[in-house]
C-alpha cells in the first residue's frame, strides 16, 4: 500500500504525517481509538476530536499559503471534504457511515 501525506489536527495541534490511511496517520501522533464521523450526519451537538485530509493538490496548495498552523486549522474545518473522527473508549461501538 502506497503512502500518502496527511494533515491531521486535534484543534490544539496540527502535523502533517505520512500514512497508509487517514486512520493510521491519526493514531502515530494521537494515542487514542477514533471512529468515523459522515460529515452528512454532523450537527452543533457533534463533538470533533480529530480533523484529517489528504495533503495534495488543491489541499496543499491553501494550506501552505497559510502562515500559521491555526489557520490551517480554521480551513480544515470549513473545508467540506474533511474527515472527521470522535474519540471513544475501547468497548463503545465504532459505527463507520
Amino acid at each position: 500500500m502506497a503512502t500518502n501525506l496527511y494533515c491531521i489536527s486535534n484543534w490544539f495541534s496540527y502535523f502533517l504525517v505520512e500514512a497508509n490511511s487517514p486512520l493510521e496517520a491519526i493514531a502515530k501522533e494521537y494515542s487514542r481509538e477514533y471512529r468515523y464521523l459522515d460529515n452528512e450526519s454532523l450537527s452543533d451537538d457533534t463533538v470533533v476530536s480529530v480533523m484529517c485530509c489528504e495533503y495534495k493538490g488543491y489541499v496543499e496548495t491553501c494550506l501552505e499559503q497559510l502562515a500559521f498552523d491555526a489557520d490551517r486549522v480554521l480551513w480544515m474545518d470549513a473545508y467540506p471534504e474533511t474527515l472527521r473522527f470522535q474519540s471513544y473508549k475501547t468497548g463503545e461501538a465504532n459505527v463507520i457511515s
